[in-house]
């Protein structure tokens, strides 16, 4: 019997204000994650994939206001609920985030290790010594050699992928249910990526973590995810098990994506496919399909209203949904059929 979801978003939306103006960046985006389970919440930059899950717990750009709606459960209780003291103690507790960039999520100014032994000391409530302890084992866990001595390590001292594994050992400390990771390989080259994916694979098995993923490599999602959330300029075009996604697309979005990802296999002369155009201003989007403009299929209807998530006819034992007005791919279920799926 499959758990049920440790983590899940219904509909969540985000708007922020500046005194220029105000955007709805998060457009009404739902997901879950069990543990155990890899959601990988993909799109091109811009697309709203990194805001529409670290946004939840608060983590925005500075100088905006924000106001959400839905709702966000965590372990059956509403995030959005909380004052934001309560919304930013989950993180290191019940949530753990690997950021991006290790070198601004550490104090560059503070030694590795007495940062991972404050979080433990903060989220385990263990002493000095204990803390210390504990995070010397951590940096041992995640593969970091000679772990007592890069205790004391500053994060310049440290190379790309050393560092990410000692944040990864951060985001660990607090012994979370969740692990939030946020395009985790950028900027390591492929070998370290291999290890870091490896290594995130390892902690999730041993922890029975929910890890939500978000990136926009393909290939780290083919090889990490169970199922798959589709980011296009704020809104989710397409949700489902991560092998119906990335075999059988419905989504010309999604199909984009995953046409552009380079063919090892292919002749130098082989010209390199993309995406035509580029995702539009959210200060701007109409009513409409907001990927109509850069769609081959588009007809002047599209323009007109947005399309929800419909379920479709998919492979045995897969599920799918996709917002789209054309469907080329699949055929959506009738009201019957998805009343009987649910």
């Amino acid at each position: 019997m499959t758990a049920g979801p440790v983590l899940e978003a219904r509909e969540f939306s985000l708007r922020l204000h500046t005194r220029e103006q105000s955007i709805t960046i998060v457009d009404e985006v739902s997901w879950s994650v069990a543990p155990g389970e890899t959601l990988a919440v993909v799109g091109e930059s811009g697309s709203g994939k990194t805001v529409s899950t670290l946004g939840i717990f608060g983590l925005l750009p500075a100088n905006v206001a924000a106001d959400t709606g839905g709702q966000v459960l965590l372990r059956g209780r509403d995030v959005l609920n909380l004052v934001d003291a309560e919304r930013a103690a989950i993180l290191g507790s019940d949530v753990g985030v690997i950021f991006q960039d290790p070198l601004t999520a550490f104090n560059p100014m503070r030694r590795i290790g007495p940062q991972i032994a404050h979080s433990v000391r903060t989220h385990l409530g263990l002493d000095k010594a204990n803390a210390r302890q504990r995070a010397i084992e951590l940096l041992a866990q995640v593969g970091i050699a000679d772990p007592r001595a890069r205790y004391s390590a500053y994060p310049h001292e440290m190379s790309g992928g050393m560092r990410q594994r000692a944040l990864v050992a951060l985001a660990i400390a607090g012994e979370p249910t969740v692990l939030i990771a946020d395009e985790p390989t950028t900027a390591l080259d492929v070998t370290t990526q291999a290890q870091l994916l490896e290594l995130l694979r390892e902690i999730q098995a041993e922890r029975g973590l929910a890890l939500v993923l978000i990136t926009h490599d393909m290939g780290v999602v083919a090889s990490m995810a169970d199922k798959i959330a589709v980011m296009y300029a704020g809104r989710m075009v397409e949700y489902g098990d991560a092998i119906s996604v990335l075999t059988d697309p419905d989504h010309p979005y999604t199909s984009g994506l995953l046409a552009s990802i380079a063919d090892p296999r292919a002749g130098a002369k082989e010209p390199f496919r993309v995406l035509p155009g580029l995702p539009p201003d959210l200060a701007g989007v109409g009513e409409g399909c907001r990927f109509a403009d850069r769609c081959e299929l588009a007809e002047a209807s599209c323009a007109d209203l947005f399309p929800v998530l419909a379920p479709l006819r998919t492979r045995p034992g897969g599920w799918q949904t996709s917002a789209c007005w054309k469907h080329p791919r699949h055929e959506p279920l009738t009201e019957e059929e998805t009343a009987v799926q649910s």
